[in-house]
């Protein structure tokens, strides 16, 4: 997802860039913070996808996320072989 926002072989060691994919869709950021220093920030993003965010201050700054490591992908439990209704064997 760096990639698709940099995509600059001259940053780090060259991976953030396509190379076999010229075509390659490049996005832009989502929000821009230009007002520093500033009062804490939160917001929320989309599940899958990234939010782009540029800071356009000088001098170092300190990111904090929080929530889960862990996303479920369909709104229902996996079903597993444990189940009562599963019998094997037969």
């Amino acid at each position: 997802m760096l990639a698709m926002y940099l995509n600059d072989p001259g940053v780090g060691d060259g991976r953030y860039a396509y190379y076999d994919y010229q075509d390659a869709p490049q996005t832009s950021a989502t929000q821009t913070i230009r007002d520093c220093p500033r009062a804490p920030l939160s917001g929320s993003v989309s599940q899958f996808g990234p939010d782009y965010i540029e800071i356009s201050c000088a001098g170092d700054h300190e990111i904090l996320f929080t929530g889960s490591t862990a996303a479920r992908v369909l709104p229902a439990d996996a079903h597993s072989a444990s189940s009562p209704s599963v019998q094997q064997g037969r």
